[in-house]
Formats: structure tokens, C-alpha cells, sequence
């Protein structure tokens, strides 16, 4: 991490993979079910997910600061592992924690074949470097490169625990063309709307911290939001167990319908940084 970066001005601290559930969530009538744990932080609020799902790859356990700031088990010397990267959500700030410890690299035969790194990322590890993230779907992969902000991945062939022909692949025209799509541009808006309420619902709070689960509410897809036990985001995270009875209902997050969402694809609020 970055000493001298201020968080002063951010809005929303999160996962690439947690803005892609909510995001899944918005687009999606079939989105596993997985609690969020929402805090703030003077005036940042800070999500994370609250328990292990392998399709989004959220098997962290301790803080979200904790998980920039170390390197991973032998990866001390690597020149990147967990990155901060920065961008808007509407008018949302927000600092988007994506684990890449793995880059694209090229030699310079005028520096003694030092390496040089490119500016871009090609790979996405897991916690101590054990394995490379995989995606199966093609479905999938333009929302992940958007939201982790990688131009370069790595592509090959899986056979089992073997990666065959893996090569870096230039991904950012296929990036931009998603981003440009007016449907893809809807969804994010509703994204925008739903962090803010997020973050409006947990200034509401007491605590100032929240469990957030996906719910249906009159036959529609809704996020209840509830006050919980402060929930501190720079230690351990710590399962509090409560039930809808015995914490108090802070609000609750409905995703908009129709009319809206042709609203929302009337204005393009969200623009990619090139």
C-alpha cells in the first residue's frame, strides 16, 4: 500500500469481485445468496463479503486494509500483489481492492534483459500466490476485466491443476465494447444507485454498520438492510449472528423496474477510464 494515498476523498472501499456480485445481483434473477458486511469509516463505507463463495472468489478472513498492505507468503519481493485502483460509479469515489500479483512482463535487451513491466495487469492470484483465478464463462469475463481494470490478461487452457498455452492477450477493444453496451450502461447506473442507498442506509445506522441480504419484498428482488454490531473493517472480520428479530431494520434496497431501468439506459452516467 501506498503510505502517502489519502483516503479522505473516497467515497466507497470495496472488492473488484464484491462490485461484481452486486453487480451479477443487479442484472440477475438467479444470484447466490451471500450477506454483505457494511461499516464506515468517518465518511467512507467500507463492504466486504461475509462468508466464503467460490464463484466470486471470496475466501478472505481478515480485514480489507490488512489485505493491501501485506505481501502474499513468499511473494515479499514482488513488485505488485494486492492493488488499491481508483475510479467514479456515477458520483461515486470509489477505491476498488483487486489482488494481481502476477504481470505481464516483457525483457529489455538494452538494459541486460532486466525485466521491465508493462503498465498493465495479465494475471489475478489467489491468497499467497497458491493458484491463478480461472473464469469459465466468457459470460463472465468482460465484467471482471471492467471492474479490475485489466487490459492484458492471461488466456490459456485448463486441463485439471495445468494451464496449457497460456499467453497475455490484448483484451481492450473487447472491454470498451461491453462498456459502450446501452443495457451493460443501465445496470451500472442502477449499481450507482444502489452503493449510494448503501451508504445512506449505514450513515442511518447507529452502529454505523450493517449486514446487508439479498431478500425478495412484494415479489421483488430487494436488498434488507439491517443495523448489526460494529463490525471494525481494519481487523479480523468476525461473524455476528443475528436474526431479522432481533436487530433493527435499517431499510430496505429495491432494484427499479422497467420504466426505470429505460430511464436509466436514456443517459449514460458511467464512463469507463481509458
Amino acid at each position: 500500500m501506498n503510505p502517502d494515498f489519502s483516503f479522505e476523498n473516497v467515497d466507497i472501499l470495496t472488492y473488484e469481485w464484491t462490485l461484481r456480485y452486486l453487480f451479477k445481483w443487479v442484472q440477475s434473477e438467479h444470484t447466490p445468496n451471500v450477506p454483505l458486511d457494511t461499516a464506515l469509516v468517518q465518511d467512507m463505507l467500507v463492504i466486504k463479503h461475509r462468508r466464503v463463495h467460490r464463484e466470486f472468489e471470496t475466501g478472505f478472513e481478515n480485514g480489507l486494509f490488512e489485505d493491501v498492505a501485506l505481501p502474499p507468503l513468499n511473494l515479499e519481493d514482488a513488485e505488485c500483489h494486492y492493488q488499491v485502483i481508483r475510479y467514479n460509479i456515477g458520483n461515486l469515489n470509489c477505491a476498488v481492492c483487486s489482488p494481481v500479483p502476477l504481470s505481464y512482463r516483457t525483457y529489455d535487451t538494452q538494459t541486460d534483459q532486466k525485466a521491465t513491466p508493462h503498465d498493465h495487469a495479465a494475471g489475478v492470484a489467489a491468497r499467497n500466490g497458491e493458484s491463478i483465478e480461472t473464469l469459465d464463462s466468457d459470460h463472465d469475463i468482460p465484467s471482471f476485466l471492467w471492474f479490475s481494470r485489466i487490459s492484458y490478461p492471461i488466456s490459456g487452457i485448463r486441463t485439471g491443476d495445468v494451464i496449457e498455452r497460456a499467453e497475455g492477450v490484448n483484451m481492450s477493444n473487447y472491454v470498451k465494447k461491453w462498456d459502450e453496451n446501452e443495457v451493460h450502461q443501465g445496470h451500472l447506473r442502477i449499481l450507482a444507485t444502489v452503493l449510494s442507498e448503501l451508504r445512506s442506509l449505514t450513515h442511518r445506522s447507529k452502529t454505523k454498520a450493517c449486514q446487508v441480504a439479498p431478500c425478495l419484498l412484494q415479489d421483488r428482488k430487494a436488498l434488507h438492510v439491517c443495523e448489526a454490531l460494529y463490525i471494525s473493517p481494519l481487523g479480523e472480520g468476525t461473524a455476528i449472528v443475528y436474526t431479522h428479530e432481533n436487530y433493527p431494520t435499517v431499510g430496505d434496497i429495491r432494484v427499479q423496474d422497467e420504466t426505470e431501468l429505460e430511464e436509466a439506459l436514456m443517459s449514460r452516467v458511467i464512463a469507463m477510464e481509458r
